[in-house]
């Protein structure tokens, strides 16, 4: 078709804004009453360099609706007396041209005719109420020729017509074939871009985020001078960052490609960040086609208190083209969201660290507090007891918690935070619930809320003392989503109070192996230590069942005494006990 060299072009899929006083683009096919125009739309002077500066007008006293030439001896007279056209796009670089002395009436060509038998056919132009089809709709060529879409013929000269009278003439409009035409002059900037706001775009509060906005040609034509000033949505601002603005170019096709001819340079945004400015001019080469477009997309942050909704950011478009002075707004659309809810807006809370109590038993707490407003809530729970301890069967069956609404207090006990259905393992380590919480009129689950529950654990006597847990897994929906959610509230087994160490050997003999005897902790094992923690007597040693022990040792000849220390363990419990000394017996040797 033609050799593009492609300097850029491009902008944003969405419909095309119409151009400041136009009347906005109709659909295809549309009549002429969906898109009649006041006489300050009428803008559009059809002037002709055609062997002289020509213009063309109706001539209502002729009873026709023929558009006849004129011819002037400057453009600004020819604009003066020319007939004035409104146009609305139609896409696809197609425009129908509205008569400005008869709104009902467009532009359309017809025939073909000949002068006379076995002459050339022409084709000639008159207002028509019947604005449908390819006859109603022209488009300006690279080469600024008016072209009609049925064959895309281009008016080209003047035919002199016989008036009714048949001794008047006047110049008719005519066209002949595709290959020759005519350059329009005068003012043609109706035939400018139009705006071309990007696609709805989400904000996130404090980060950058690219918003698009551009351009889209309805005309050809091969340079520009753009001016932009922009204004930030509500409750955002633009980067101040930002020094430039690189640009990028779509084909009719909407094939978008980054070009850096494009840039938007001196990129200025104001102290408050609301507004931001700059400039951009086209290169030797540029061209653009009907429906490419040029587009771009600063950079803009919401605030961190921005209002969930939606808004816009809003675009105007100064300067020039090829075709005339240019002027564009529009705007793209944004939306800022609420923040989003994980885990179905239900997180764990953790209790506080408890202290068991051996053969006995203690509240240990876990519970959820929820993070977004909530209808309903329904799922299943886990709890595991910590290591060494058991679940009461007790706790089999429902069991109710406690509420405390957002920045209140504790309701005590509560139908709205039961769980139900409880099943305890068959060794007492862990206990299973259900729930199924809704609000209602009298309560609702809000942001903020919390439930807890105090479950009581047994610890044995013989548990082995130290650090654990109680786990609790929930599992469910709210009306917000799934969650998984966990809870570990910290617990400890104290170490366990062991008997005292006693010795019952009086007296050692020195030279000999004695056997000394005393009592402690049933069960416990123990250790014969010396001064430095060592072992001095090699075991294992173990305290019987009725909290007798013993140890075998030979005691150095010549020795006065026999000294060490016993360090007895149980259930995790160590105790060391103080020092024995045993004299030895001297009047036995």
């Amino acid at each position: 078709m033609k050799t593009i060299i492609r300097a850029a072009l491009a902008a944003t899929a969405a419909a095309a804004v119409a151009l400041t006083g136009l009347p906005a683009a109709p659909a295809a096919g549309a009549t002429a009453e969906s898109v009649k125009v006041g006489p300050s739309q009428g803008r559009f002077p059809l002037v002709f360099d055609m062997g002289g500066i020509k213009s063309i007008n109706q001539n209502p006293a002729s009873g026709w609706n023929v558009v006849r030439y004129h011819s002037w001896a400057s453009v600004a007279a020819a604009e003066a007396n020319a007939d004035r056209y409104s146009v609305t796009y139609e896409g696809g670089g197609w425009y129908r041209f509205w008569n400005s002395s008869d709104y009902e009436k467009c532009l359309r060509m017809h025939g073909p005719y000949q002068s006379y038998p076995g002459s050339a056919a022409y084709y000639t132009f008159a207002t028509s109420t019947t604005c449908t089809g390819d006859r109603a709709l022209f488009r300006v060529n690279e080469s600024g020729w008016l072209i009609n879409k049925d064959g895309n013929r281009a008016l080209a000269t003047t035919l002199r017509i016989a008036g009714n009278d048949g001794v008047s003439s006047f110049s008719e409009l005519v066209a002949y074939g595709s290959t020759t035409g005519s350059r329009l002059l005068g003012n043609i900037s109706a035939l400018n871009p139009s705006a071309a706001p990007g696609s709805k775009t989400t904000l996130t509060r404090g980060q950058s985020v690219f918003v698009p906005f551009g351009l889209r040609a309805t005309s050809w034509y091969n340079s520009a001078f753009f001016e932009f000033a922009l204004r930030a949505p509500d409750g955002a601002t633009f980067d101040r960052t930002q020094t430039s603005i690189e640009g990028e170019w779509a084909d009719d096709q909407g094939r978008f490609r980054q070009d850096n001819g494009l840039t938007i340079t001196g990129v200025r945004v104001s102290a408050d960040g609301k507004t931001l400015t700059g400039s951009f001019e086209t290169r030797t080469g540029f061209q653009q086609f009907p429906e490419y477009q040029l587009r771009w997309s600063p950079k803009v942050i919401a605030d961190g208190d921005a209002p969930v909704g939606s808004g816009s950011m809003g675009f105007t478009v100064t300067g020039k083209t090829s075709l005339g002075a240019l002027r564009v707004t529009g705007s793209t659309p944004t939306l800022i969201q609420s923040p989003p809810i994980e885990n179905g807006g239900l997180a764990g809370v953790d209790g506080g660290p408890v202290t068991l109590i051996r053969e006995g038993s203690a509240n240990v707490v876990a519970g959820v507090r929820f993070t977004g407003d909530t209808t309903t809530t329904s799922g299943s729970v886990t709890f595991t007891a910590p290591n060494g301890t058991t679940f009461p069967a007790a706790l089999a069956g429902s069991f109710n918690g406690e509420r405390r609404p957002a920045g209140g207090s504790w309701s005590g006990a509560s139908a709205y935070a039961r769980l139900t259905d409880g099943v305890i393992s068959a060794d007492g380590t862990k206990v299973t619930y259900r729930f199924s919480w809704r609000s209602d009129t009298a309560f609702g689950y809000d942001r903020g809320d919390e439930l807890r529950w105090a479950l009581p654990v047994t610890t044995p006597a013989d548990a082995r003392s130290g650090a654990g847990s109680m786990e609790g897994d929930f599992t469910g929906t709210t009306d917000l989503g799934r969650f998984t959610v966990t809870t570990s509230t910290k617990t400890t087994i104290p170490p366990a109070e062991l008997a005292p160490v006693t010795v019952t050997t009086s007296t050692v003999s020195p030279g000999a192996r004695n056997t000394i005897t005393g009592t402690g902790e049933p069960s416990a094992s123990f250790r014969v230590l010396n001064a430095s923690g060592g072992e001095k007597v090699p075991g294992p040693h173990v305290v019987d069942a009725q909290g007798r022990w013993s140890f075998s040792v030979k005691v150095p000849a010549g020795a006065l005494q026999y000294g060490f220390f016993i360090e007895q363990t149980k259930n995790g419990a160590t105790t060391t006990s103080k020092r024995f000394v045993i004299p030895a017996d001297t009047h036995t040797h």
